[in-house]
């Protein structure tokens, strides 16, 4: 059974390459555990409380986040993971772990389902298992490329960090249907993963699942390595 990543040094060698490119655009990229900081990071630029599930107020979390600036100091990006253990699969585990988030923090949601539909790649999920969450982008930088090299230097650092057996997010709608999933490096997408008759804040009805897998993850180090060296010659 493997234990380590495959290829450390590739993704690491990506790894620099994809801050150098942000770094061309003057985007500087800072690393955080101090989730009181992503709090205030979030009320600060979106005026909105952060979500539970990366609430330190009310549980422990093992987990960073990333702030993103310009080159004047500007605030521009953000993106927080956060690693959780699945004894079962993350079909049956996830929804029960967003509502004890929740209750903790005295919200109500209602779910209108309790499993996702047969079949879903999430009843294979198990293990060391990272959630994906508070992606944002300044619209100043929104047509910069950045949604592909921010989430994707991000799941990188992932896999340095933890070796995950995979990456999760969860997307509405629109986010899905216009290709924002794919762009931010998760090759899987599912409809319909969570269900709901009262949605947790500004979430849809029905909330799409996106996946990256251990070999989905290796994958996109491989594929970010050939354009390394093509463009190097």
């Amino acid at each position: 059974m493997q234990s380590g990543l495959k290829d450390p040094l590739s993704v690491a060698r990506v790894v620099c390459e994809l801050e150098r490119r942000m770094a061309v655009q003057g985007l500087t990229v800072e690393l955080s555990t101090d989730f009181n900081a992503l709090a205030a990071f979030r009320e600060r630029n979106r005026g909105a409380r952060i979500t539970p599930l990366f609430d330190c107020k009310i549980a422990d979390i093992d987990g960073f986040w990333l702030k993103l600036t310009n080159a004047d100091g500007g605030e521009v990006g953000m993106g927080a993971y956060r690693i959780d253990t699945v004894d079962s699969n993350l079909a049956d585990w996830a929804l029960g772990w967003i509502l004890g988030h929740y209750i903790k923090r005295g919200e109500l949601i209602l779910p209108a389902e309790f499993k996702p539909p047969m079949g879903s790649k999430t009843e294979t999920l198990r293990g060391r298992i990272v959630y994906y969450g508070e992606l944002w982008h300044h619209s100043s930088v929104r047509k910069t490329g950045l949604l592909e090299l921010f989430p994707r230097f991000g799941h990188f650092l992932c896999m340095l960090k933890w070796h995950p057996d995979a990456i999760w997010g969860l997307a509405g709608y629109d986010m899905a249907m216009r290709g924002r999933v794919t762009r931010i490096s998760f090759p899987r997408l599912e409809r319909n993963f969570l269900r709901w008759r009262h949605q947790p804040g500004d979430a849809d009805s029905n909330e799409w699942i996106s996946i990256a897998d251990r070999d989905d993850l290796e994958f996109l180090v491989a594929d970010e390595l050939t354009r390394l060296d093509c463009a190097h010659g």
